[in-house]
């Protein structure tokens, strides 16, 4: 077959009828441009699992022209958009030989997009060949809230608990909790109720939370540690359609000082702790009187804290909130 084309299937015909022809017998035996299709297939960039629901758009990267001088589609045309199934994998339909470039235009539930242009050429095999195949590995990284609590000294806190809520879509709709709110198409979706203080901080002070759905959330301190202040002091991140997520105010207003969206969001908290100072004064209270044996009681009556005074007032960092008794021991 001419090169660009397949070959044709054997044709069959029969003469029926003995005679002469004045005209030429035309018998059409047509041979079909040779296409090709891209294949994508989709992993979780962390974890090189399937991924499914993504979408991308495929565009004309020149002129598509076959062959025989038609053109198909202009450079830079869309042409058509398709959706990766749930094994992981999603295919155009069958195209015209030349350059294309495909672009993800939604990404999967709780992931960020990745709106690369990836470039694709399908070549002409051999007139035995009807379909070639570009193929191409692509990625999602899940959408991420970092937080990160130290104390003021910089000190990771270990153990602290916090709320993250969903209280609205990106539109502005609230989500009640244990209610509905509604998704990008309108319809409703469900918001099961969050167990208080189920995020908690680990050894290093951080709690990640990935595959954050489309949403503006809250963001609270509800316990703390021994010894410290707890910030109940209400902070908010929005993911947006496209899974970029970035700290913003209770509206969805972009705080980041760049304005900058990422898949990932960190946000410090710093926890003060309570400071106790214990002076041991003569009687005109402005002398610091060294040597008496200090001693905090708690309310059972157990010394916790015992010192000797000096020249200075004696502090204490730390000190657990609860009803304390001061005594002169000797």
């Amino acid at each position: 077959a001419p090169y660009g084309y397949v070959l044709a299937d054997d044709m069959e015909f029969t003469i029926t009828e003995y005679g002469a022809w004045t005209e030429m017998i035309e018998i059409p035996f047509a041979d079909m441009p040779a296409k090709g299709k891209i294949v994508v297939n989709k992993y979780d960039k962390e974890t090189n699992e399937a991924l499914a629901g993504a979408v991308f758009d495929v565009f004309a990267d020149e002129d598509i022209v076959t062959p025989d001088g038609t053109i198909h589609y202009a450079k830079g045309q869309w042409i058509e958009s398709f959706t990766i199934g749930e094994d992981g994998i999603g295919e155009s339909s069958e195209l015209y030989l030349g350059k294309y470039y495909v672009q993800e235009s939604q990404a999967p539930e709780g992931y960020c997009l990745d709106d690369t242009r990836h470039e694709f050429e399908l070549v002409y095999e051999d007139d035995e060949t009807p379909i070639v195949y570009a193929h191409y590995d692509a990625y999602n990284l899940p959408t991420t809230l970092n937080l990160y609590k130290t104390d003021i000294d910089g000190q990771a806190l270990e153990g602290i608990s916090f709320d993250i809520t969903l209280i609205s879509d990106i539109y502005g709709n609230p989500i009640e909790q244990g209610g509905t709110g509604t998704d990008e198409s309108g319809e409703t979706e469900g918001q099961e109720e969050p167990e208080t203080g189920a995020y908690v901080t680990n050894a290093e002070g951080m709690i990640t939370e990935k595959y954050l759905t489309s949403g503006i959330y809250e963001v609270r301190e509800v316990s703390t540690l021994p010894g410290y202040v707890l910030d109940d002091t209400a902070r908010y991140v929005t993911v947006d359609r496209n899974g970029y997520i970035y700290e913003s105010d209770a509206s969805g207003n972009n705080l980041d000082a760049d304005g900058g969206k990422s898949h990932t969001e960190t946000l410090a908290w710093e926890n003060d702790y309570t400071k106790l100072e214990v002076s041991k004064t003569d009687i005109t209270g402005e002398a610091e009187v060294p040597g008496a044996k200090m001693q905090i009681l708690d309310e059972e009556g157990t010394v916790v804290y015992e010192w000797t005074s000096t020249d200075e007032p004696h502090r204490i960092d730390r000190i657990p909130a609860g009803k304390y008794t001061l005594i002169e021991a000797q």
